[in-house]
C-alpha cells in the first residue's frame, strides 16, 4: 500500500490480532462440545501458581528484549551506517530461530509430558534427538549464509558502506548458527521441564555478567565487533547453563 514504516507497523499488529482470532476459532471448532477447555474462573491458589511462573517468564523476556534494545541503541550511537548494518545482521542472525522454534516447541510439549510422568529416561532421549535436529538445522543455515552471502545482502541494501560492515562481520553470523540452535533447543527443553525460575536467573546472569561487560566495549572501540561478540557470548551462556540443568534432570535415571 506504499505506507512505508506505518504500513509495516499496521501489518504487524493486524497479523497478530488475526492470528489470535484464528487460534480461538480453531479451539472451538476442534472441540465443539468441550468449551470448558477455556477456563474463565480460577481459584486463588491457581492464580498465584500461574502468576509466579508468568512473573519469571516476564522477567526472562524483558531481559532478552532489553538485550536487543540495548544492542540497537549502541549501533545507533556509533552511527547511521553501523546501525543499518547491525539491523540487517540481527534480522539474518535471528531468522533461523523461527525454524528452530518448531524444535523448541516440541521440546516444550513432550518435555512437560515426560516430566509429569517422571520419565527421565524418555526426557534424556528427547533431549538428544532434538539437539541433533537443532544442530542439523544450524549447520544448514551456516552453509546457506556462507554460500549465498552476497545474495542475502542484496535483499536488504546496495549501499557500499553498509556492505563493507556486513562483509567484515558476516563470519560471526554464519559461524554462530549452530550455537544459536543449541541454545534455542535448550530453552524449549527448560520450558517443558518447568524450570522457569532457573531460566530467569540464567538470563539475568547472562545479561549482566556476559552481554553487558562485552558489549560496553563498544564505547571504546566504536565499532560493532564488541556488540556482536556480546550477543554470541550470551547464547553460549544460555547453551552452557541449559545443558547443565538438563544433565541434572536426566541423570535422575
Amino acid at each position: 500500500l506504499q505506507w512505508g514504516v506505518k504500513g509495516a507497523a499496521y501489518g504487524t499488529v493486524f497479523s497478530s490480532f488475526l492470528g489470535m482470532v484464528i487460534c480461538f476459532a480453531l479451539i472451538f471448532l476442534t472441540f465443539p462440545n468441550k468449551r470448558y477447555l477455556i477456563k474463565w474462573q480460577i481459584t486463588k491458589s491457581e492464580w498465584l501458581h500461574f502468576s509466579s511462573k508468568s512473573g519469571n517468564l516476564f522477567i526472562r523476556s524483558l531481559l532478552l528484549t532489553s538485550v536487543f534494545f540495548i544492542s540497537t541503541r549502541l549501533g545507533a550511537w556509533i552511527g547511521v551506517i553501523p546501525l543499518a548494518a547491525h539491523q540487517i545482521l540481527l534480522q539474518v542472525w535471528l531468522f533461523s530461530s523461527y525454524f528452530i522454534d518448531g524444535v523448541a516447541i516440541t521440546a516444550n510439549i513432550y518435555g512437560a509430558r515426560f516430566m509429569a510422568k517422571k520419565d527421565f529416561e524418555s526426557l534424556a532421549l528427547l533431549s538428544k534427538a532434538l539437539l541433533r535436529i537443532g544442530i542439523g538445522l544450524g549447520l544448514i543455515f551456516s552453509i546457506i549464509y556462507f554460500s549465498f552471502q552476497k545474495q542475502i545482502w542484496g535483499v536488504f541494501t546496495a549501499d557500499f558502506k553498509v556492505l563493507s560492515i556486513l562483509s567484515s562481520l558476516w563470519p560471526l553470523i554464519w559461524a554462530s548458527q549452530i550455537s544459536n540452535a543449541v541454545a534455542f533447543v535448550y530453552d524449549g527443553l527448560l520450558f517443558g521441564t518447568g524450570s522457569f525460575r532457573y531460566i530467569k536467573k540464567m538470563m539475568l546472569s547472562g545479561t549482566l555478567l556476559v552481554f553487558m561487560p562485552i558489549a560496553s566495549a563498544t564505547f571504546f572501540y566504536k565499532n560493532l565487533y564488541p556488540l556482536w561478540f556480546g550477543l554470541i557470548a550470551l547464547n553460549f551462556h544460555r547453551w552452557y547453563w541449559g545443558r547443565k540443568k538438563m544433565l541434572e534432570l536426566t541423570l535422575k535415571t
